[in-house]
């Protein structure tokens, strides 16, 4: 039981974050992070998590890296990167994803198909290896959890998104001598985002995991210049406050963002894509 009180303490926290695990249900990508998360109907690399479909306006090959440190606690850090690559049937996404210190990790391989039915439909499916690793006599154990969604726009400049993540309810991720046996949980995503000019979009967005009850998510994307963004949000359950910005270079893109958690405090997060003509 040497490492005891800090495994359980990083498995609180986690609890906290992420409800039931930290990785199952991340949210990388400081684009959405500075909007608080609102990213369910917005086209962008990080969508291979937040809604597969959203790959789907990748025009050319892209890769991501990102990283984030969650309440300014070093043993709280998480790194993710993503690789998409448009084929002519659609577009392949991977994600990987590591989060914890050498006592405790989780990690998540997902692998994503998505494409466009006409112009205003498209649709994305995910599968993810999910890990759970303790040091010493703990263990680990791993399942696997699917994901899919959809992004409708109805009328031009409104997009409307749906996604789900682990429909099949994937069997426990126990974590043996604790006897937390935390299920993976099943989570339901809607909302829209809109563009009311090639300046300002506004993205809204409700959450329900099974056994909680719903949160909204709110965020706000500016423009003030062609290769600037300024972005805000706003969510409930967490009470979270965000903001962020980023800056576009030809096919580079860098992206920063700060959210407070009213409780647990600050993270920062930040990410580098870069596109491949």
């Amino acid at each position: 039981m040497k490492h005891a009180g800090l495994i359980y303490a990083l498995l609180s926290l986690s609890l906290v974050l992420g409800k039931t695990t930290a990785m199952g249900q991340a949210f990388p990508g400081a684009r959405t992070a500075g909007m608080a998360h609102s990213g369910v109907a917005v086209y962008d690399i990080w969508a291979i998590n937040h809604n597969p479909a959203g790959m789907s306006g990748q025009g050319s090959p892209a890769a991501a890296v990102a990283a984030e440190n969650r309440y300014l606690l070093h043993d709280m850090n998480l790194a993710a990167a993503a690789i998409l690559l448009p084929i002519r049937s659609g577009t392949l996404g991977l994600s990987l994803g590591s989060f914890g210190n050498r006592v405790y990790r989780e990690g998540k391989l997902g692998l994503a198909f998505s494409r466009f039915f006409g112009e205003r439909l498209s649709a994305g499916l995910q599968i993810n290896y999910l890990h759970r690793a303790i040091t010493g006599e703990y263990g680990s154990a791993s399942t696997l959890a699917a994901a899919a969604g959809i992004i409708l726009e109805p009328i031009p400049g409104l997009y409307v998104g749906h996604h789900v993540y682990n429909p099949g309810r994937a069997k426990k991720l126990p974590y043996d001598e604790f006897d937390l046996r935390a299920s993976i949980p099943t989570l339901f995503r809607t909302g829209c985002a809109y563009a009311f000019s090639d300046e300002v979009l506004l993205s809204v967005e409700l959450e329900k995991e099974t056994g909680h009850r719903p949160a909204l998510r709110l965020g706000a994307e500016y423009h003030p210049g062609e290769r600037i963004a300024v972005r805000a949000g706003m969510g409930s359950r967490p009470m979270l406050n965000a903001f962020g910005f980023g800056i576009k270079q030809d096919r580079y893109q860098l992206d920063l963002s700060v959210s407070l958690h009213h409780v647990l405090g600050y993270s920062t997060q930040a990410g580098l894509s870069l596109s491949f003509p």
